[in-house]
């Protein structure tokens, strides 16, 4: 349930992340904060996703297919999905606040044509 409100609250951010992209020659400032959202909405599904898994002793599979393992039957490839995905999560999310932030803190702010 946690992962399905926040996957529509991504899908929210990704809107939001394409008006900034948008608006990017006109007001480059604004377009780089909203630019962050996409990455922090991104960071907390996969935050959520992976914690909601984790409760229920499953984990998403490092693969190009949507799958998922259980601790029983693998525990080593349960814990290295396990960490990949939280470490992923946490750097989008990271990312994010950094773009948000480099929005606010500096003065200047260029996008090529």
């Amino acid at each position: 349930m946690l992962s399905t409100i926040t996957l529509m609250l991504h899908f929210v951010s990704i809107a939001v992340s394409m008006e900034g992209y948008r608006i990017r020659q006109k007001k480059p400032r604004l377009a780089l904060f909203l630019l962050g959202a996409w990455p922090i909405g991104a960071g907390i599904w996969f935050l959520a996703s992976t914690y909601e898994l984790y409760l229920q002793g499953m984990a998403h599979t490092i693969s190009r297919h949507y799958q998922t393992i259980s601790k029983a039957a693998n525990p080593s490839g349960f814990d290295a999905s396990v960490v990949f995905h939280a470490a992923l999560g946490s750097v989008l999310l990271i990312l994010g606040l950094i773009c948000m932030f480099a929005a606010i803190r500096k003065k200047e702010v260029r996008f090529p044509k």
